[in-house]
């Protein structure tokens, strides 16, 4: 097999520019951001010595491409943010009891289980309060989500290895939360106590929770998009 080479520097510069022009040319695009830096290096690297990368046409294709994506999950954040707040609105006006009952019934109510409401205002009320920088924050709100579960030491741990950003995946989220999960069981050494056994069984089943929750979430947001495009 044949190992990439990396791009020229100048063939590099050329696609930049192709996007640049792609993305000034297209109307429905106006206002989205050019394809950055990454996007042009990993391109290269994956079509390296191939023709597509004289293809000026195919460029122009694909850096529109790249542009809808970011565009619309930067749209799709924004909604969660906006209803997340909704929800953090009501249930400041509601009583503890009316906002239970609320909760019961949102698939009712706004075809939107209870975890996903919950996991929505989860989101929105990091950003607000600025432990999750919007600049910074992932536009899948099921990653987003799975940042706000962290800790405020284990979100200060997580912005020195430079995973609060946008393009973090949530696969690296939950193995760096294992991690730091991992070194505090080994500091604080076996036990075999009740206590610590129902803790660590109370562990297990948060972490199953949290994958149905996103699963849940995941499974409406695509039921809703089905019924949009119906």
């Amino acid at each position: 097999m044949s190992r990439l080479t990396p791009p020229d520097t100048s063939r590099a510069q050329r696609i930049g520019q192709i996007a640049r022009t792609a993305d000034r040319q297209s109307s429905s695009l106006a206002n989205s951001a050019v394809v950055d830096e990454a996007f042009i290096r990993v391109f290269n690297e994956q079509f390296a010595g191939l023709p597509i990368l004289d293809d000026q046409e195919k460029i122009r294709v694909v850096s529109q491409l790249a542009n809808t994506i970011r565009h619309e999950r930067k749209r799709q954040l924004e909604t969660v943010i906006e209803i997340g707040r909704a929800f953090c609105r009501t249930e400041d006006s509601f009583t503890r009891e009316e906002w239970h009952r609320l909760l019961a019934a949102t698939q009712a109510l706004f075809g939107m289980s209870k975890n996903t409401a919950c996991m929505y205002r989860a989101v929105a009320r990091a950003v607000d309060a600025g432990r999750i920088p919007r600049d910074l924050c992932p536009p899948s709100f099921s990653t987003a989500y799975t940042l706000t579960t962290y800790t405020d030491s284990q979100l200060d741990l997580a912005r020195e290895q430079g995973l609060v950003r946008p393009d973090v995946t949530r696969r690296e989220l939950v193995v760096f939360k294992k991690r730091l999960l991992s070194k505090k069981r080994s500091r604080s050494g076996r036990s075999s106590s009740p206590l610590s056994s129902l803790l660590k069984k109370r562990e297990r089943l948060y972490k199953e929770l949290e994958k149905l929750e996103v699963k849940i979430a995941e499974a409406e947001r695509q039921a809703a998009v089905s019924r949009t495009m119906a």
